[in-house]
């Protein structure tokens, strides 16, 4: 086995790892080495880089609207509830209420000199958000300017999309953009706000349809429509959607719709490399599966990962790309293995029971899976591989499966099965903390897959 893998290094040219750095005192990200982060006050690497405190206490008042017509306040109103809930739902920034604002706020611009620092500060706000909407002419349309005033330094916080034109129908996106900038701008990494995620979707008995919707559960559609079973979505790196379908009558890989391994026999659980050039499969050809890597554009094969009589499954790719880990019963019950591509070393990281569904965080070193705890029961478990901690994230009282890590490695989404025995889709911080329901529809949901960045984003 060792061989095998030693041989998948040199065919796939990997090197060795750069080794975390230690943290520091920190006041902003520019102060942390790089691969670090900026949070509560310190320089932070590894499993930590997930971290989520509270920053800031921002103050959004009322919107300023330049123009007549109904369409412009109703959209006022609309923007700052959005600016409210998304802000709020980083976990980074709590909200001054409005009773506590200073009176005579109303009164003020959206410049650092025509805001009343002092009151504000009274008041507990550590940053006001200025927004203001100016009618553009054409329907639907209008201009939008969010400015951060920062009351400490006395100065804006210009990031980038802080003055634009928003299009009929473009509000969402817009202030996605802006707040996952604002979180990029205060600890170094994007936020995730406005970002999809894939599921399985059953629509009847014995037809399971691939779906795609935002995180908070809006812009609901389905992927597919064959009437058969669909499996296991995942994205890939330019935004195609894989997944598992018998359609054909056999169960193959598909993405966008068509065969991408067709091979007789299991063709399921695909994971694409960060960076896409390869898609690992798991391909069962007789009574067994293997994992095997194929080129990620054409589902070609290029190498066996696995050759063993056991079921090995599930594969999910580190952040570096050197590493995989996927499950195996090769020892009795299935476990999590992981497998080095750079010195060709294996190893089992979980410890007894029964689990399945890694996943590999997109920012360093956690894995999370699910482990049998009750007859029909599971648990997801957080593994942070830097420190050997594992910890337990879910309640026994229900069952949770099938977790699936933001592109910013800080958020879980994962299947939920609470009273009624119905698996819906619920998503937590990364520490287990702060689990609520997403507001999807009223279909059974498996198999959460959250979208990583392409590389085609910045």
């Amino acid at each position: 086995m060792t061989g095998l893998l030693t041989a998948v290094a040199l065919t796939l040219g990997l090197l060795g790892a750069t080794p975390e750095t230690q943290g520091a005192p920190c006041e902003g990200p520019a102060q942390c080495a790089r691969g670090e982060l900026c949070l509560a006050g310190q320089c932070r690497g590894g499993s930590q880089r997930a971290l989520i405190t509270k920053l800031d206490v921002l103050a959004i008042p009322d919107p300023l609207v330049v123009g007549q017509g109904r369409f412009l306040h109703d959209e006022a109103r609309r923007v700052r509830r959005m600016l409210a809930d998304d802000l709020t739902w980083t976990g980074f920034y709590d909200l001054l209420p409005s009773s506590e604002m200073p009176p005579g706020h109303r009164a003020e611009g959206v410049s650092p000199t025509a805001v009343d620092r002092g009151a504000w500060r009274r008041a507990g706000a550590n940053r006001v958000l200025k927004v203001r909407l100016v009618a553009d002419g054409a329907p639907g349309a209008y201009r939008l300017t969010l400015r951060l005033i920062d009351l400490e330094r006395y100065a804006a916080v210009d990031l980038p999309g802080h003055d634009v034109l928003v299009p009929p129908g473009g509000t969402r996106q817009v202030l996605a953009r802006w707040i996952n900038a604002l979180v990029a701008h205060d600890t170094g990494m994007a936020g995730v706000v406005g970002t999809r995620v894939l599921a399985s979707v059953q629509v009847r008995s014995g037809i399971k349809e691939i779906g795609v919707m935002d995180v908070d559960g809006r812009a609901f559609r389905f992927v597919t429509g064959n009437g058969s079973l669909n499996l296991g979505p995942a994205w890939g790196p330019e935004d195609e959607i894989g997944y598992m379908s018998y359609a054909s009558g056999n169960p193959d890989w598909i993405v966008d719709g068509s065969p991408r391994s067709d091979r007789p026999g299991l063709n399921a659980a695909g994971c694409w490399s960060p960076d896409g050039a390869w898609l690992a499969l798991s391909v069962a050809e007789g009574t067994n599966s293997d994992v095997v890597i194929l080129f990620g554009d054409t589902g070609e094969e290029h190498v066996r990962l696995t050759d063993h009589p056991a079921v090995d499954t599930s594969p999910t790719w580190s952040p570096d790309a050197r590493r995989l880990a996927f499950v195996s019963d090769r020892t009795g019950s299935p476990q999590i293995w992981l497998a080095s591509l750079s010195t060709g070393d294996l190893r089992r990281v979980s410890r007894g029971g029964y689990v399945t569904s890694p996943d590999w965080s997109p920012i360093g070193e956690t894995l999370v899976y699910a482990k049998q705890v009750g007859s029909d029961t599971f648990v997801i478990v957080r593994h942070d591989l830097d420190t050997d901690q594992v910890t337990r994230l879910t309640s026994p009282d229900v069952s949770s499966e099938s977790p699936s890590f933001s592109a910013d490695g800080r958020f879980l989404v994962f299947q939920r099965r609470g009273g009624d025995k119905v698996p819906r889709l619920w998503i937590m911080h990364a520490d287990g903390s702060h689990a609520r329901p997403i507001s999807t529809p009223d279909y059974p949901m498996f198999a959460p897959d959250w979208h990583r960045r392409s590389r085609s984003q910045p």
